[in-house]
């Protein structure tokens, strides 16, 4: 069964799981990809509706992206995503090219290579959800790759501030990357970058990291050039028996999308 099968008739939520996790990682990706949008006002039980679950578990979720600064809470309506400016979002990019390429180059210098190869299944992974546009599985396996590497550095802090920048950047572009073949050979530059550190060649690894960041910054550019990303259905009020669509997760009605990232 491929990875896209998989995911789309797994059970919508799995009773062993823990449910605010799974919906809070439905949510974030829904913010970060661009489906929730600045200016909708999203509401508790009408989410809980759409995701299969109670009211408890989403509000869980959306007091850990709260806290995240990905949503504002709206008095006795619901919640908003909190807007991110363009000049924002190349700011965050710059501190994440200032902080993470040199921290890799460190990385290639340093690290053991038993350590090193406990990064291959991340980096497979996030080739095999890019080939498919599992979106929340690539962003999921994305930063368990970079922040798996900075933490052999044995910096705590840097840990904290570089998932910090990585949780509050936008990445609205991915369909459309995906659709024109970038994110799949972002994806397997991550195996590049691999290779690299088990060479212990920094330089390659450093030049390896600009392309990637540079990545992320010209295709947030070119989303925001190109207008605003289809809007995910407003979710305020009592929800309907039908389904909302989305065009934002491969056209999957939002259900199906929704189990796309909690399956």
């Amino acid at each position: 069964m491929s990875l896209h099968e998989r995911e789309v008739e797994a059970p919508l939520i799995r009773p062993a799981d823990n449910l605010s996790v799974q919906v809070s990682r439905a949510l974030r990706t829904a913010v970060i990809t661009g489906e929730m949008v600045p200016g909708v006002v999203y509401s508790v039980p009408a989410l809980a509706e759409l995701y299969g679950v109670s009211a408890t578990p989403v509000r869980e979720a959306v007091l850990d992206l709260v806290s995240d600064g990905l949503l504002s809470p709206v008095r006795n309506k619901g919640f908003r995503v909190i807007e991110v400016t363009q000049d924002e979002l190349d700011q965050l990019v710059e501190v994440r090219l200032m902080l993470e390429v040199p921290a890799m180059r460190r990385v290639a210098e340093n690290a053991a290579d038993e350590d090193l190869r406990r990064l291959a299944p991340a980096a497979d992974a996030i080739v095999a959800a890019a080939g498919v546009g599992a979106f929340p599985d690539y962003l999921e396996q994305d930063n368990a790759f970079h922040l798996g590497a900075i933490r052999l550095l044995g910096n705590r802090v840097l840990v904290d501030v570089v998932t910090n920048l990585r949780a509050r950047t936008r990445l609205r572009g991915l369909k459309r990357e995906q659709e024109a073949g970038r994110l799949q050979h972002s994806a397997e530059e991550h195996q590049e970058i691999l290779d690299a550190l088990l060479a212990h060649d920094a330089d390659h690894t450093e030049t390896l990291m600009g392309c990637l960041r540079r990545l992320a910054r010209n295709s947030e550019r070119r989303i925001h050039s190109s207008g605003r990303p289809a809007r995910m259905p407003r979710s305020t009020g009592t929800a309907t028996g039908r389904e909302p669509t989305t065009s934002g997760w491969k056209g999957l009605p939002l259900q199906a999308a929704v189990r796309q990232a909690v399956a």
